[in-house]
């Protein structure tokens, strides 16, 4: 089973240098993502420090607007059932 990390997510939910790699692997990816609530968590935490980085200083970070559309797109697709609650052990 492939278990992501927030890197891969964030790759995933807003363009980055890994982007291209993490669209083809979920593209060619059959079976729902597995994601553990603490993942989520993660996920969120460094949404909100990304935020905080660009309230700081606009050339760090990305905006709050684009941080909601992440959390947006990722409450979709678990809702879809592209990505899948799974514990962690």
């Amino acid at each position: 089973m492939n278990f992501p990390d927030t890197s891969f997510l964030c790759s995933i939910y807003r363009e980055q240098i890994h982007s291209p790699k993490a669209d083809a692997w979920m593209k060619d990816n059959t079976q729902p993502l597995p994601v553990s609530s603490l993942l989520i968590l993660e996920f969120r935490q460094s949404i909100r420090l990304q935020n905080w980085f660009f309230k700081k200083d606009r050339t760090h970070g990305f905006s709050v607007l684009e941080g909601e559309k992440m959390l947006r797109d990722i409450q979709t697709d678990l809702a879809s059932g592209l990505l899948k609650m799974t514990a962690p052990d």
